[in-house]
């Protein structure tokens, strides 16, 4: 007995639900077919009344019902039930009759007779413009994330109905403007690049012949030249290592030695000499029939008749100790001036590195400020487009001043002679 209570309670509690279902589905049908509809907006036609996505009812009586008001829309009848004409500003949602497939939602600006028309951006009704003001512009998102902002307008309609327009057109332009903006750049960019391509091929083909590699074998750098500073080195230290080590300088002073000897040399020839010879031998006709003999002689040279000869050997070996001693002093100069230059070149390039790490920071921030400015629609691509090019131009001088700071210590070894040893301390290599 119990067990047929609870099947019959069971089987009314799915017919009650599905009653509940059912009358659900007949009132929302009714208010669908007769009061009112949902509709989303896909188009920004109609902003800023109604944006992308936006969801609203449209009510279906208030010009009347076709069959285009029913589910489905069978034509089960022509024309229009208690029809109503539109007013000037309505906002209407329709069919075209050539594909009433799509529904669009518009606003009536214009009655049957009308004459409408666009003159640079103003809207025209019967060859009279409409009223309107400006008003706070409108901010919007492009597809890039970034805030717009875009002329707003208050129009009137000649029954006094008002509402907001947008002027997009001159916003497509300066979109237009800052596309062309940045492709320019960008290809400008491009054009940089392959100019740099081209100068890195031929530089790898100019190292690989100083290194002696093969024509034509193919190589990789993979150590990088950081930035190393050059701590440690004074004047009189490069100086005196110059002095000891570069080869030109070591064979200057050799020479003016050479050249030294020489002239003592040719004035010796007006001393005195004394030559000795002596010779000690067997003879006989065999070795059981020989005596010993010697013989000893021994001379004085006195040069009387070759003072004048000498006297020139003299001053031509003097001159030419001259001629050695100012070379040695001008090399002297020359290694001077090269090691002065080289550390010139050093402490200068260094503090051109450092300004232009500081300036290529600053000018991210400067890009990176920039950026945001333009996402949110305070400025245009011009000023992101000159940061830009402001970061590329820090990034080249860095690398410059990187470069020329190298470069200097490399001189600075060859300056002091000693470029193979000291060419990897200096530069901070492997």
């Amino acid at each position: 007995m119990s067990v047929t209570l609870g099947t019959k309670r069971k089987e009314g509690g799915i017919a009650e639900t599905a009653r509940v279902i059912v009358h659900a589905l007949i009132i929302a049908l009714v208010i669908r077919t007769f009061l009112f509809q949902p509709f989303n907006i896909p188009s920004g036609s109609m902003e800023e009344t109604l944006l992308v996505g936006d969801y609203l009812f449209v009510s279906k009586y208030s010009y009347g019902y076709s069959h285009y008001s029913l589910p489905f829309s069978p034509p089960l009848f022509s024309g229009r039930l208690w029809s109503g004409s539109p007013q000037r500003g309505d906002v209407v949602v329709f069919r075209l009759p050539k594909d009433d497939s799509i529904d669009y939602i518009k606003r009536v600006i214009g009655l049957p007779g009308d004459r409408i028309q666009m003159i640079d951006g103003v809207l025209h009704i019967n060859g009279e413009p409409v009223k309107r003001e400006r008003i706070e512009d409108f901010v919007d998102t492009d597809e890039n994330g970034r805030n717009v902002r875009i002329k707003r307008w208050r129009e009137m309609l000649p029954n006094g109905v008002s509402y907001t327009t947008l002027e997009l057109i001159e916003n497509e332009c300066l979109r237009r403007i800052d596309e062309l903006r940045a492709q320019v750049e960008l290809q400008t960019q491009q054009q940089r690049l392959i100019a740099a391509r081209d100068q890195r091929s031929k530089d790898m083909l100019s190292l690989a012949r100083a290194i002696g590699l093969p024509a034509g074998q193919e190589f990789a750098l993979t150590d990088d030249l950081p930035y190393t500073p050059l701590d440690g080195i004074s004047l009189d230290n490069a100086l005196q290592d110059a002095y000891m080590n570069r080869p030109d300088y070591i064979s200057a002073m050799k020479e003016v030695r050479a050249a030294g000897l020489s002239k003592k040399a040719a004035s010796a020839e007006n001393y005195p000499s004394i030559t000795s010879a002596a010779n000690y031998g067997d003879i006989g006709p065999n070795f059981g029939n020989s005596h010993g003999t010697f013989a000893a002689s021994a001379s004085v040279n006195i040069p009387i008749f070759q003072g004048t000869r000498v006297k020139a050997d003299v001053l031509k070996a003097d001159a030419a100790l001259q001629q050695k001693q100012a070379d040695l002093d001008n090399l002297k100069g020359r290694v001077d001036q090269d090691v002065r230059n080289a550390l010139f070149d050093l402490d200068s390039t260094s503090e051109l590195v450092n300004v232009a790490k500081s300036n290529m920071e600053l000018a991210r921030e400067t890009l990176t400020e920039s950026q945001d400015r333009f996402s949110a629609g305070v400025t245009d691509n011009i000023e992101v487009v000159q940061a830009q090019e402001s970061v590329s131009s820090a990034d080249q001088a860095y690398i410059s001043s990187l470069y020329a700071f190298n470069i200097a210590k490399v001189q600075l070894a060859r300056a002091t002679g000693i470029a193979e040893q000291a060419a990897k301390q200096y530069l901070g290599g492997k």
